[in-house]
């Protein structure tokens, strides 16, 4: 399965998410590259997995530090999944 790391999520103006993140093992794109997903179908942050609109199921990695930092910052911070993710970030701890 993929992994998506240093990721960060995104909402369009119809309301889709998709994901900004560095993917690893991919057999559709090199170790490192950075990619955007399709939109997605389908986040389990307990099992810290997505899924695309193409049916592509990412691991989700450390999400993005500057995007955590915005997170902080955002008058969302206290609410569902903007909450969520906040706790996974801490619970991870800083990057090495």
């Amino acid at each position: 399965m993929p992994r998506l790391d240093s990721w960060a999520m995104f909402i369009t103006p119809d309301n889709e998410a998709y994901l900004k993140g560095i993917v690893l093992g991919s057999p559709a794109f090199q170790d490192g590259k950075h990619v955007k997903t399709s939109h997605i179908e389908n986040l389990d942050l307990d099992a810290m997995t997505a899924i695309t609109h193409k049916g592509t199921l990412y691991h989700l990695g450390r999400p993005d530090a500057g995007w955590i930092e915005w997170l902080k910052k955002s008058p969302y911070r206290g609410q569902g999944i903007t909450s969520k993710i906040l706790a996974i970030a801490e619970a991870m701890g800083e990057p090495n």
